[in-house]
């Protein structure tokens, strides 16, 4: 009936948008006194932990918002002074 699709439309119009972003995955790899500066870098460029692997070195699995992954790969560069990596998955 016309109400019923009146109420979804207001419902649907009512609700949060979200965008979507494309995203890369990589492996990240840095040694443990950089884990707390990589870590608030994701936060700060709005990359999501997949998993993570704590050996002779840490191992982030991330998704990278597609847009910022050279950006990301510099300031892993330059937050490990060019040791850590970060590799296409």
């Amino acid at each position: 009936s016309r109400a019923y699709a009146g109420g979804v439309k207001l419902v649907l119009a009512t609700l949060p948008r979200s965008e979507r972003v494309d995203r890369v995955r990589v492996e990240v790899s840095v040694g443990y006194p950089e884990v707390d500066a990589l870590q608030r870098l994701m936060a700060e460029m709005e990359v999501v932990l997949e998993a993570e692997e704590y050996g002779e070195a840490v191992r982030f699995v991330c998704a990278v918002p597609e847009g910022t992954l050279g950006r990301f790969r510099r300031a892993v560069a330059d937050l490990t002074r060019g040791v850590g990596t970060v590799r296409m998955l």
